[in-house]
């Protein structure tokens, strides 16, 4: 029996087919995250000026019920001047003094510790006061004079915005006509009163203050001169465009005008004992 011998292929033996890597293992599956709570919605805001936690306002308890005040009398509407002539009737006792007409009286209740005359000087650096005695709207009335700034405080004497109010027994109208002459022979450069603004003009100011009260006194006369008259009376006359609640004040420098009359021997009271500061009392022309 004839052997066959495998015939052997001519050429570079194949390689063998590597085997494949083995597989790895696959990786864990990672767990998935906890999927997060949801945030709670915020509240909304509130509107501006507000805290949310803060609680209305109590309601106010109720009030009980309250007196109305009581009324105030008007008070006069005059504002101060100082570059013009008062006008007739227009005096003190037409403005700030109106409601005090009963308390002007000296004080003779204040006691100073320096007691000072006409003339008497108080000084200091840089600055000197000069006491003047100037009595009329009260008998102890002063002005002071400050030398180095060439002015002079005036007080009640003369006033920025009106003529003043010469209340009788107190008040002299002789004496407030002199006092007024001695501010006009000064030379001070400007006044400066308790009421009413600063007075750049003096000389001219007071001027006419004296002839304003000079002038009153001329139509006093007038009246008497017409027939037996109270200082009631009068003042209806020449006050006549004046408020009537301001008359009664004006009565009373009425009256000191008829008493400084009656010193001079013009006017008297038509019954002897009748009181010379009444504004009732009835006055006429002196006979003779």
């Amino acid at each position: 029996m004839q052997t066959t011998t495998p015939t052997q292929t001519t050429g570079p033996n194949p390689q063998p087919t590597p085997d494949p890597p083995p597989t790895a293992d696959p990786q864990p599956t990672a767990d998935p995250q906890p999927t997060a709570d949801p945030q709670p919605t915020p509240p909304p805001k509130p509107p501006p000026h507000q805290h949310p936690t803060t609680p209305p306002p109590p309601a106010p308890a109720p009030q009980p019920a309250r007196r109305p005040p009581p009324a105030r009398r008007p008070t006069p509407d005059r504002r101060p001047t100082t570059d013009r002539r008062p006008a007739a009737g227009e005096d003190a006792e037409e403005g700030a003094d109106s409601n005090r007409h009963d308390a002007h009286r000296p004080d003779v209740d204040f006691d100073p510790e320096t007691r000072l005359a006409h003339g008497d000087t108080v000084d200091g650096p840089g600055w000197t006061v000069q006491a003047l005695h100037t009595p009329g709207h009260i008998s102890n009335h002063l002005c002071f004079a400050l030398a180095e700034e060439g002015a002079l405080l005036t007080g009640d004497h003369v006033m920025g915005w009106s003529t003043t109010i010469i209340p009788p027994p107190d008040g002299d109208v002789s004496d407030y006509l002199r006092s007024l002459q001695l501010v006009l022979d000064r030379n001070d450069e400007v006044l400066y009163p308790t009421h009413g603004g600063p007075v750049p003009q003096p000389r001219r100011y007071v001027s006419a203050l004296l002839d304003h009260r000079l002038q009153r006194e001329a139509q006093i006369l007038e009246q008497l001169a017409v027939g037996p008259s109270s200082a009631r009376e009068i003042v209806a006359v020449l006050y006549a465009d004046v408020r009537k609640e301001l008359h009664r004040p004006a009565a009373r420098s009425v009256v000191a005008h008829l008493a400084k009359l009656h010193k001079e021997g013009l006017a008297a009271p038509t019954i002897d004992s009748a009181s010379a500061t009444s504004s009732d009392t009835v006055w006429s022309l002196a006979e003779g």
